[in-house]
């Protein structure tokens, strides 16, 4: 009588053969992570088994990290803290209360995110770069790589008290106040630019105005008292703005104040190697882990495909 064939086992020409993937056990057996998850003791039998290079890694990219710390460069930081003209004027017209300040709290805020914005456009950053010769100094004739240097290396913050300061890193103390400090002073002018352009655009508005109503009364043959009132009254109120709009374009005061000017920092800053030695081992164990599992599924696909190719 023919012997029944054992459980698990499968017939291919007469010959028993025992199902080897489906009936390991052993949880190194690389071939069953490809069926199913690893379970919590078979993650710390890898573990253990690719111990040595999870503590060779490690400490490849914690000595790294370390070295490159205490070799780096010190970094000196310098700050400029400011307000804006028009933060001053709310401030005095505040104890007063008057209402017309009030009502400028909120043009106030917007034009402090408008000043934000333009300390990190391509103008003020060019001034800045030709103004101290940073071309020269970090040995750089590219203005765009010149600008993405100095966007990293500076922070512009806004308080909520109305101020506005910008902080800029640099290996220099004497260059990284001047930075700071030049920021502000590009600001002004940039301000000062947009101001008188907007005043002369109002000034050729208001000459161009002028001139038509004059031309206006010089045409009327036999125009009624009403319509000379009216026109002299527009002439008159057309030549008061023609003054204020001129005052303005000639001004020069300061679009910021400056309450605190940067000065070159005694100290540098920390070099925080602590804080790098323990990120570089961090993120040096999950690529261990990572490669661990990648360098296992290999072996489990490799084993798999040996059994399958097995003459059977």
């Amino acid at each position: 009588m023919p012997a029944r064939p054992a459980f698990g086992s499968r017939r291919s020409e007469g010959v028993f053969v025992k199902d080897t993937v489906h009936e390991s056990h052993d949880p190194g057996d690389p071939s069953r992570s490809l069926s199913r998850e690893m379970t919590l003791v078979e993650y710390v039998e890898m573990i253990r088994k690719y111990r040595m290079l999870i503590l060779l890694l490690c400490g490849i990219a914690a000595g790294t990290a370390a070295i490159g710390g205490m070799l780096s460069p010190p970094m000196y930081s310098a700050t400029t803290v400011f307000v804006p003209r028009e933060q001053v004027e709310l401030a005095r017209g505040l104890g007063s209360a008057d209402g017309f300040c009030l009502r400028r709290v909120s043009s106030v805020a917007d034009l402090m995110i408008l000043y934000k914005g333009t300390l990190g456009r391509r103008a003020v950053l060019d001034g800045v770069i030709e103004k101290l010769g940073l071309d020269a100094a970090y040995e750089e004739s590219s203005r765009a790589p010149l600008r993405r240097k100095l966007r990293s290396c500076t922070t512009i913050d806004t308080a909520r008290d109305g101020t506005m300061s910008v902080t800029v890193k640099d290996q220099d103390p004497r260059r990284a106040a001047a930075i700071a400090n030049a920021y502000v002073e590009e600001l002004n002018r940039q301000n000062r630019f947009l101001h008188a352009e907007q005043a002369k655009g109002k000034r050729l508005f208001i000459e161009n105005r002028l001139e038509e109503i004059q031309q206006e009364l010089g045409r009327m043959e036999r125009p009624s008292p009403r319509e000379v009132a009216a026109k002299e009254m527009v002439l008159e109120l057309l030549t008061r703005e023609h003054e204020i709009v001129q005052i303005e374009e000639a001004r020069n005061a300061p679009t910021v104040h400056v309450l605190d000017m940067a000065i070159p920092p005694d100290d540098s800053l920390p070099r925080n190697i602590v804080k790098q030695v323990v990120l570089a081992g961090g993120l040096s164990l999950i690529a261990a882990f990572f490669l661990i599992h990648v360098v296992e599924h290999a072996r489990a696909l490799r084993s798999r495909r040996i059994v399958s190719s097995r003459p059977v």
